[in-house]
């Protein structure tokens, strides 16, 4: 089951329509996530869905963007079984129905599963072990080619080679 999602694992999915995250070991999500796959939807007129249900979702400061979305309504995420696990306060509660002002964040420190993920932009260069393997594709492609030419060539000139040798066999018994 899926415990965290990167905020940049849907950086690339425009042609999504529907997203089913439901019942994974999800504790929270990062707006993030959804900003391409949403905006690609309305440029194209069509519609985007993620189902999220039965997750134990951890109703804190980090999830506020997504209640505010759900009690407003959204057209974009189910509000169907998305309840809080924690904190003890909440258990239970959807989060559709909790306040902002009960979605707080203890003394915030940056722990492992913070969604704090350093991405490059869209045209952001390949990484340098690519750029190696690629130059090193290119440089063995050469060499093989010019293997065969070579090859080829030496191939030529023996067949040359030997064809006027047997030319000049076969014209001495030919006259003789």
């Amino acid at each position: 089951k899926i415990n965290h999602i990167s905020s940049a694992a849907l950086r690339h999915q425009g042609h999504l329509d529907d997203l089913d995250i439901s019942m994974n070991k999800l504790t929270t999500l990062s707006q993030k996530l959804f900003d391409f796959p949403i905006s690609a939807a309305k440029k194209q007129g069509r519609r985007f869905f993620v189902y999220m249900a039965y997750n134990p979702w951890n109703c804190d400061c980090k999830l506020g963007w997504l209640a505010e979305q759900l009690a407003d309504g959204s057209n974009v995420f189910g509000n169907r079984h998305i309840n809080c696990a924690t904190p003890t306060t909440l258990v239970g509660r959807s989060l559709s129905e909790v306040r902002q002002s009960s979605l707080v964040c203890p003394d915030h420190t940056i722990t492992p599963d913070d969604d704090i993920v350093a991405t490059p932009e869209e045209d952001a260069p390949f990484p340098i072990a690519y750029k190696v393997a690629v130059v090193f594709g290119c440089i063995t492609g050469v060499v093989m080619i010019l293997l065969l030419v070579l090859t080829a060539m030496l191939y030529q000139k023996r067949k040359i080679k030997l064809g006027s040798r047997y030319e000049l066999r076969w014209n001495k018994r030919e006259y003789v």
